[in-house]
């Protein structure tokens, strides 16, 4: 099996309301949502999934007012790059990037990864370059147009042996899921086609989709394909992600 080990790198945290996490809630309670990355190791090299939030914006208040207000925590060791430090690794060292999608706290790290080949779906490319109208108030080319070695793909694609990327449409265009075929056994990563668990349990996706038929096809499929594979289904930005698993330098294998 290609893929034989996997860290889960914490990159800050966002306030947001619950009306905003939950489709159909009412309640404005706020809700502590942590944001991460995944590094798996392959036979064929370190693989990223996201790259979390731009450090250069967490530090900066005027461009932060500009992007979002939802920013609750970040410090240096949320940065990507000393993330990956503490799984041993480097940006340098990560031969490839998979995008969940281009929102701002999954592509704020991008830019580092220069040697590295992006993965990012056909539909999510091209409404990040050729945005529908209002579209570029939420995917900013200030964090993805860089000259960087992108590869566009259609549909659930194996990226190296063991390392699945799931369409999983609606929240964006083009947003896709992350599934590991680890020697345990598989562990699903949701991206934000689930946020939280009650989206998942609820069937209720965010409160900020593309498409909702497709953020509710998502959920199901994704559900599904957890329950199929008797696989892990970690969603992206759940309140008690970190009681249920543990950041890097723990592994998972």
């Amino acid at each position: 099996m290609a893929a034989h080990e996997l860290y889960l790198l914490p990159n800050g945290v966002l306030s947001l309301p619950r009306s905003r996490v939950i489709y159909g809630e009412a309640s404005d309670e706020r809700l502590l949502t942590p944001v991460y990355s995944v590094l798996v190791r392959t036979d064929d090299g370190d693989v990223l999934y996201d790259t979390g939030i731009d450090p250069d914006v967490a530090w900066n208040p005027q461009a932060l007012e500009g992007i979002t207000r939802s920013l609750h925590s970040f410090t240096e060791e949320d940065d990507v790059r000393s993330r990956l430090r503490d799984a041993g690794t480097t940006e340098e060292a990560v031969g490839t990037v998979i995008m969940s999608h281009f929102h701002y706290d999954h592509v704020g790290g991008l830019r580092y990864f220069r040697n590295s080949k992006v993965y990012v779906q056909n539909n999510e490319y091209r409404a990040g370059m050729h945005p529908d109208m209002g579209m570029d108030r939420v995917l900013r080319k200030q964090y993805f147009d860089h000259p960087l070695d992108f590869e566009t793909v259609m549909g659930d694609t194996e990226i190296v042996p063991g390392v699945w990327a799931l369409s999983t449409f609606g929240h964006t265009p083009g947003h896709q899921s992350l599934l590991v075929e680890l020697p345990s056994g598989p562990m699903i990563f949701s991206g934000d086609a689930i946020h939280v668990w009650e989206n998942a349990e609820k069937e209720r996706p965010f409160n900020g989709f593309y498409n909702l038929q497709d953020a509710y096809e998502s959920i199901r499929r994704l559900k599904m394909l957890a329950a199929v594979t008797k696989g892990t289904l970690v969603p992206s930005h759940d309140p008690a992600l970190w009681e249920t698993f543990q950041p890097a330098p723990h592994r998972y294998t």
